[in-house]
């Protein structure tokens, strides 16, 4: 038996990388909090956060729109465009959130300015891998947006025996891995 993906193997793999970049940087974020037993945050660190769970959610909503990208193209471009606003506003955050723990521990509590950068870097770089999964589910639906099958019967031999010859020209020019896709209905 074989699955034949709705998009290219590799959108799938380089989304399913991005997703677990997030995931992975959400728990060295956890992981950071827990180590320095940090129980009270900032005004922008909530609101880094708040970011990261809205979006989770938004990539959440967005897989499922995946299966049928050309009728879910608007929302699946506004869910990207979302992502891509919380990854500047956690940037301003970010800067803000440096200058007020900075201001606020000079110059007695050192330690306390470290842990908070350590703090703002990780919320951010979260943000920062979201995004990355927002543009690799742009990319997605940019490719595939308009994959509609171009004949409306069966494909014929002529068409199989066409492009077999025309794959096997392909072969002898270039040393990479090509594959040809025929939309038929």
């Amino acid at each position: 038996r074989s699955f034949i993906t709705p998009f290219d193997r590799g959108d799938v793999k380089d989304l399913i990388t991005s997703m677990d970049n997030a995931i992975d940087q959400m728990q060295k974020t956890a992981k950071t909090i827990m180590l320095f037993d940090q129980r009270a945050f900032t005004p922008q660190q909530r609101e880094m956060a708040d970011a990261i769970v809205a979006a989770a959610a938004l990539v959440q909503e967005a897989m499922p729109l995946l299966s049928s990208i050309g009728s879910n193209a608007g929302r699946i471009s506004s869910i990207s465009e979302q992502l891509s606003q919380f990854e500047g506003r956690t940037d301003e955050l970010h800067d803000v959130g440096l200058q007020e723990i900075y201001r606020a521990n000079l110059p007695t509590n050192s330690m306390a300015f470290f842990v908070g950068v350590e703090i703002y870097d990780h919320l951010e770089k979260v943000v920062d891998r979201f995004d990355d999964v927002g543009n690799e589910i742009h990319g997605i639906m940019l490719e595939n947006t308009h994959d509609r099958p171009y004949l409306r019967e069966r494909v014929g031999p002529e068409v199989i025996a066409a492009m077999a010859v025309i794959g096997s020209a392909i072969a002898r020019a270039v040393s990479i891995p090509f594959g040809v896709q025929i939309l038929a209905g």
